[in-house]
């Protein structure tokens, strides 16, 4: 069950069930990709792709247990097909075999962070709706990049909001935005402060030697 989110008062909502509000404040990860870059952006003639061990090694485990449990459940949903990128210029190959551009990794980091809270069913809706949102010069991009860039002790918060499927909507929604967007079609929500989850990582890879 999910609990319901202090952060849920603090904004003033007022629906059933709102799952914890995450800042990842703790966590421990890291990601190789510049702070200026953005998830989908222009096609580069050279563009690097990294198999998944070294894509695991760029989310930055906690130790090697954590380690070993991000490899199996990528492996597991390149096998499965879903879950991990699949745009053009963001994944290259098939099955295991796939490798993924520096700017796919983003958003792998933060779906091994909501898995341990989703299925790979929920997870590959959730992803497909990113991948989808995250093309051209939409808000959507504008804030999912704001976010990467953001400083989390200087710059306003960007929000994450994904929206669960439900008695009047049959599929997940995602938004993203300077503040939790909820709409009367949500009767649970899963927040992601985007600025701090990015912004972490960011430190942590900067911290290294």
């Amino acid at each position: 069950m999910r609990q319901r989110s202090a952060e849920g008062a603090r904004y003033g909502w007022n629906i059933r069930d709102i799952c914890c509000l995450l800042d990842y404040a703790s966590f421990k990860g890291g990601f190789f990709v510049d702070s200026q870059q953005m998830y989908v952006k222009e096609s580069r003639s050279m563009t690097h792709y990294n198999p998944l061990t070294q894509v695991i090694a760029a989310c930055f485990p906690r130790d090697e247990d954590e380690r070993a449990l991000w490899l199996r459940r990528v492996r597991h949903w390149a096998t499965l097909g879903k879950v991990l990128p699949s745009a053009p210029g963001v994944a290259n190959g098939e099955g295991r075999l796939r490798r993924y551009s520096d700017e796919a990794v983003p958003l792998i980091a933060l779906l091994l962070q909501m898995a341990n809270r989703h299925s790979a069913d929920e997870l590959d809706a959730i992803s497909r709706l990113i991948e989808k949102n995250l093309v051209g010069r939409s808000p959507f991009v504008r804030h999912w990049r704001t976010a990467l860039a953001a400083d989390p002790d200087a710059d306003p918060d960007i929000f994450l909001t994904v929206g669960y499927p439900g008695d009047s909507r049959s599929e997940f929604a995602v938004r993203c935005g300077p503040s939790p967007i909820l709409t009367s079609d949500d009767t649970d929500a899963y927040v992601i402060r985007l600025t701090r989850f990015f912004g972490n990582l960011r430190d942590l890879r900067e911290a290294l030697p």
